[in-house]
């Protein structure tokens, strides 16, 4: 305990002394030399003073943890402060004297030069910074260096030597590893506390200095917007100081409308309930009466406390809406002035290009075709620059009703043809959701399925083939259009919807194109509820899609499970095949040749083949090698005249079944799709159900049952088309529909067909005598409904039954 005590004093001593070193060292970080001479000094004065508080062994012979103070010295003060150090102990070791004065000088000198090696080697060869490996080398050096020295040549007796290193060795090794550690933690912590300041003063300058103020927000108890930062550029943007608007957030919130500090509260209400960034634009007036218009964009997140906290900007975007009103204003008083006399221009190369005055040379016919293309091009992009300012004006407004999805994809179907002949491209309709009804303004769906048609044709090879399906999905339906082009480069895919974006701006001006019909689209879309996507892959093609709410089906095409193909160009073929399928409760698919025709036929299973026989005259080869596909399904071959000529070529086809002349007559055609298709067996009644409300279509449906055959019609005008197209044994009518009365179709339906009321208004003395039955919505059941249409079938009068068909339907 005698020599333990004095060791524990040194101890303390050397750790009071870093403690004051570690602050001094960091002064004079600046200056290596100075440094390292006043470390050099302090530790001197250290060694010193535990150098008079030793332990005497024998006489002559001390010990103490002087070699640790070397040892600190050289390892953070380099070579100089090691010589500073270890010289000056060494010479004071001398000068006393003794038997252990020869070991003791050695080994301060030897310390002191490894010491000094060490920290060379680590600073300056490795350039690393001290970390508790180099002190670990350091330390093991103080302990170590003296013990393997000072056996060799000291004149004391050995006991005495062992009992010096016993307490020498382990006393330097943990003074150096404990003082050493609290330097690095020391100097760890200046680090960050500088780091820190630095990171903070560069966040404060760029926050400062910002084009936008930087801002944090939160809800007061009473549900105001608070801010608990706001850079000090609000002084320069906002005209009032950050420590003023942390103080009293009026000072901002003053300079806001009543509106728009509702719409500011709304926007944080909104985002902390759907989790979304919080956005406005807002109108500001400044202290001194200017007016800005600012925008704040701030995302959400939780504090500590489980608070909403809003960490974001607030920018003066007053240039930026200014030049989009001068933009605005530039577009549409050009586009404007543009369109009278681009109107002249084209209808006056019309009138020349189809004879008007007189017969012009091959060459010049030429000039004038391409003028006119060009021109239309000029009338396309001014459209498309009209259409886009009012979309973004919010000036557009979308006429939204219920309309038949497959009629407007087949009037894309025929205006596509039209686009580029030249090239010869197929299109294919695939229907995967027959009788769907969507709520869209027809003429903007037609636009923006015309602008994916065209960008499809735009980028589509020659004589390839374009697609346009619809499929439900998920509650909605979705329209697709698909090219065989090149793909979208995965550079272009984040920007394609974009105004005046165009994937390869070389190849896109071979084909035209204003690079604004695919954000038209999407705004249209959009504008429907709905939503546009693609999918692309390099050197297959592009597919775009347009997702919309399912507003109905077609009961009849809603539950369709079979399907026929159309192989026609001619919307007067096509078009009334596809409804006399409709009516069938049959879904249909349309080919525009014999080559497209076989690669459907090869994929999906279909009933049967309604051909244009003008199709099959010009593909009867291409037909003619479908023999596999053919056999045994039903062909129906639709044209003007069955001469015998056209029976001779036509006729060779395998699997013909019918001929139906043309101009069509619905009832003969859907009488030969029956009889192809085997709908017309059943012998069931048809029963007309026409109203608009869904749920009550499906619960009537389910009533009635087996027992007859029900087709639904949600509009007046749907009701008529359908009333022309078919004969049905049943009408059941209401008399609130969304286009009219019901009761305005009762002088349109044939006087045989027996009609019954079921509305939720009594019915009219005018209507009496038509209305076989008259029942009230919520107070007849549906069981009652179901007797009253069955007392009305049996009361019918069946038409007599025909003798066999005719296979020729003329």
């Amino acid at each position: 305990m005698q020599n333990v005590m004095p060791m524990v004093e040194n101890a303390a001593i050397i750790l009071l002394a870093t403690m004051l070193l570690s602050d001094v060292r960091h002064r004079f970080e600046d200056s290596f030399v100075l440094r390292s001479t006043i470390l050099g000094v302090m530790f001197t004065i250290v060694g010193t003073v535990v150098m008079n508080n030793s332990i005497e062994l024998v006489p002559g012979t001390r010990t103490d943890p002087r070699l640790a103070v070397v040892t600190l010295s050289a390892a953070f003060g380099g070579p100089l402060s090691a010589a500073i150090t270890s010289g000056t102990l060494a010479f004071l070791r001398y000068s006393l004297g003794g038997a252990g004065m020869l070991p003791g000088t050695v080994s301060i000198l030897a310390v002191g030069l490894v010491g000094a090696v060490l920290w060379v080697w680590w600073k300056v060869y490795l350039a690393r910074k001290a970390d508790r490996r180099y002190l670990l080398i350091q330390a093991l050096a103080a302990g170590a260096v003296a013990a393997l020295i000072v056996p060799f040549i000291t004149p004391a007796p050995g006991s005495v030597v062992a009992t010096s290193i016993l307490l020498f060795t382990p006393a330097n090794f943990g003074v150096v590893w404990i003082m050493g550690i609290f330097f690095l933690r020391d100097e760890q912590r200046r680090t960050t506390l500088a780091a820190h300041a630095e990171k903070e003063a560069q966040i404060r300058g760029i926050a400062n200095n910002a084009p936008s103020v930087l801002c944090q927000i939160v809800r007061s108890k009473l549900d105001k917007p608070v801010f608990t930062y706001v850079s000090d550029a609000s002084d320069r943007i906002l005209g009032v100081s950050s420590h003023t608007i942390l103080a009293d957030p009026d000072a901002f919130f003053g300079g806001l409308t009543l509106a728009a500090r509702s719409a500011f509260s709304d926007a944080l209400g909104q985002s902390a309930s759907n989790g979304e960034p919080a956005f406005i634009e807002m109108e500001y007036r400044l202290p001194n009466g200017e007016r800005l218009w600012l925008a704040m964009a701030a995302d959400l997140r939780l504090n500590g406390d489980n608070d909403f906290l809003w960490d974001g900007t607030i920018t003066d975007i007053t240039r930026q809406k200014a030049a989009e009103h001068a933009r605005d204003e530039f577009i549409s008083v050009v586009s404007h002035e543009l369109r009278t006399p681009l109107t002249s221009i084209r209808g006056s190369l019309g009138l020349l290009i189809n004879g008007l005055g007189g017969e012009l040379p091959e060459k010049a016919g030429r000039m004038l075709s391409i003028a006119d293309r060009n021109s239309e091009r000029l009338v396309l992009l001014i459209n498309d620059l009209l259409d886009m300012q009012k979309f973004q004006s919010g000036e557009m407004r979308l006429e939204l009703d219920r309309e038949a999805l497959r009629p407007m994809l087949e009037n894309a179907l025929d205006t596509g043809r039209n686009y580029a002949p030249e090239k010869k491209v197929r299109f294919i309709l695939l229907d995967e959701a027959p009788g769907a009804i969507v709520h869209v303004d027809a003429n903007r769906f037609h636009q923006a399925i015309m602008n994916l048609v065209s960008n499809a044709m735009k980028f589509t090879p020659a004589e390839s083939t374009v697609t346009l399906s619809a499929t439900l999905r998920r509650g909605g339906v979705r329209i697709s259009v698909a090219d065989e082009g090149p793909g979208i480069p995965e550079e272009f895919r984040n920007r394609i919807f974009q105004q005046f974006q165009q994937a390869n701006s070389s190849s896109t001006r071979g084909v035209g194109g204003t690079g604004l019909g695919l954000n038209i689209a999407r705004a249209i879309a959009e504008g429907m509820a709905g939503a546009i996507s693609f999918e692309s892959e390099a050197g297959r093609g592009s597919t775009f899609y347009i997702d919309l709410p399912l507003a109905g089906v077609a009961a009849e095409s809603g539950g369709a499970t079979r399907r026929a193909l159309i192989c026609a160009t001619d919307a007067a073929v096509a078009v009334p095949a596809r409804r006399s399928l409709d009516v069938l409760g049959i879904a249909s698919d349309v080919a525009p040749d014999g080559m497209s025709a076989g690669t459907l036929l090869r994929d999906r299973d279909y009933a049967a083949i309604v051909i244009d026989a003008a199709i099959a005259l010009r593909d009867v080869e291409e037909l003619s090698k479908l023999s596999d596909c053919l056999e045994g399904l039903p062909v129906i071959v639709v044209n003007e005249e069955i001469s015998t000529d056209i029976r001779d070529i036509v006729g060779k086809l395998p699997g013909l079944l019918e001929w139906v002349e043309r101009p069509l007559d619905f009832a003969r055609l859907r009488s030969a799709m029956g009889f192809a298709t085997n709908e017309s067996a059943d012998g069931r009644a048809r029963v007309l159900y026409i109203e608009d409300d869904l749920s009550l279509q499906e619960i009537i449906a389910q009533s009635i049952g087996e027992c007859a055959t029900t087709t639904f019609a949600a509009t007046v005008e749907e009701a008529r088309w359908r009333l022309e197209a078919d004969r049905y044994d049943l009408v059941i009518l209401d008399q609130e529909l969304p286009d009219g009365s019901g009761l305005d179709l009762i002088d349109e339906i044939p006087s045989e067909t027996p009609i019954v009321l079921y509305s939720a208004f009594d019915l009219t003395p005018a209507a009496t005598d038509r209305v076989r039955a008259a029942m009230t919505k919520s107070v007849a059941s549906e069981a009652e409904v179901r007797k009253a249409v069955l007392s009305a079938l049996d009361r019918a009068s069946p038409e007599p039954a025909s003798g066999e068909r005719s296979h020729w339907v003329a």
